[in-house]
């Protein structure tokens, strides 16, 4: 700066604002229609506002809670996070999330040829959702489809980023039953 006189002088000014800082911790960009997933933000204290397009917010979210737990409906949606500082600066942050749907099951049993044999197999079918799919059995097994299985309940959990659970029953056939038969010499 220079005055009339020709002298100049220089000075610093630092100015600071109160802008909050906020964004997602923890929080996945993929959930499953129909559950709930929980989001949080970070940030300093202030006011908040939560609004989400492709679900709805089940608890949560509201001006003084930095976490929520969001519904989802829609297969893309996005959660949408503003901060309010005391002194009326704000902050914004999304997140766009892709939600899947969970995998439709079906099964076909084939119950064991004889009382107590194990040859039962049950063939599983899973399409939707996300795949590629991982299957855990009641069993411990890990594949697709059981074979050489005795007669009893079976349940399996497939998953694709969604898990779908179906149970499938396979009875024995009823034991072959002979009568006695007396022989008596004449």
């Amino acid at each position: 700066m220079t005055d009339a006189a020709g002298c100049q002088d220089t000075t610093s000014v630092v100015v600071t604002g109160d802008t909050p800082a906020i964004g997602f911790v923890g929080s996945s960009a993929t959930a499953c229609i129909g559950s709930s997933s929980p989001y949080s933000v970070s940030s300093t204290s202030g006011t908040y506002s939560w609004t989400v397009t492709g679900g709805t917010i089940a608890s949560g979210g509201t001006p003084t809670s930095t976490t929520a737990l969001v519904n989802w409906t829609a297969t893309l949606g996005t959660l949408r996070v503003s901060v309010t500082s005391a002194n009326g600066c704000t902050a914004v942050t999304s997140l766009t999330v892709t939600a899947y749907s969970a995998p439709t099951l079906s099964t076909a049993a084939v119950p064991p040829t004889c009382f107590g044999a194990s040859d039962g197999r049950i063939t599983l079918t899973a399409s939707g959702g996300n795949p590629p799919f991982t299957y855990a059995w009641s069993t411990g097994a890990t594949t697709k489809d059981l074979t050489n299985v005795i007669a009893d309940k079976y349940t399996v959990t497939v998953t694709s980023g969604c898990p779908s659970t179906t149970t499938v029953r396979l009875a024995d056939p009823y034991p072959i039953l002979c009568p006695k038969v007396i022989l008596r010499r004449l």
